[in-house]
């Protein structure tokens, strides 16, 4: 079992309590230009109820009209300009099942569930907008971090350290 599944499920079925079920969720161990490996999920939230429909029928202005992405990633530090930890980043999916380029998260890295609910929350609201590829981080927020970290974020840290050493 990868080590951040644990963590990754408490965010969901803290989503579902909260009524942002999401449409659906996948963890996975990926590499980065073919040379280090990294754990990472994704969250697919689907806030307008629009995902599965298709792309003329949903009504213009819309928000988030095919899904709003959840994406957490933790990483070695071995690669070039990516720091060692765990980050938060969220996008919006487009109509041809593409994403948007993924915007920084203001919450920790291992945020609390409670700390994801509140941040999902104001992304669907738009009060944390999408930044673009050149301009990476949340535009027009500056209410901080949001929340705390889960109060499980240190063993956390050390299985992924762990897994690491055996897998990266």
């Amino acid at each position: 079992m990868l080590p951040h599944k644990p963590y990754i499920t408490a965010v969901c079925q803290r989503l579902n309590a909260a009524r942002m079920k999401p449409a659906e969720w996948w963890i996975d161990d990926a590499e980065t230009r073919g040379m280090y490996r990294y754990l990472n999920a994704v969250i697919t939230l689907d806030p307008s109820g629009t995902h599965d429909d298709m792309p003329q029928d949903i009504p213009s202005g819309t928000p988030w009209p095919h899904g709003l992405l959840l994406i957490w990633e933790w990483h070695t530090g071995r690669e070039e300009d990516i720091e060692r930890g765990a980050a938060w980043t969220f996008a919006g999916l487009k109509a041809d099942g593409s994403n948007e380029y993924p915007t920084s998260l203001s919450v920790h890295g291992y945020a609390a569930p409670a700390a994801m609910v509140e941040a999902a929350r104001k992304v669907i609201n738009h009060e944390i907008k999408p930044g673009h590829f050149h301009n990476f981080g949340a535009p027009g927020w500056d209410g901080g971090l949001i929340g705390e970290s889960w109060e499980r974020a240190d063993r956390l840290e050390a299985a992924c350290a762990e897994w690491e050493t055996t897998r990266a």
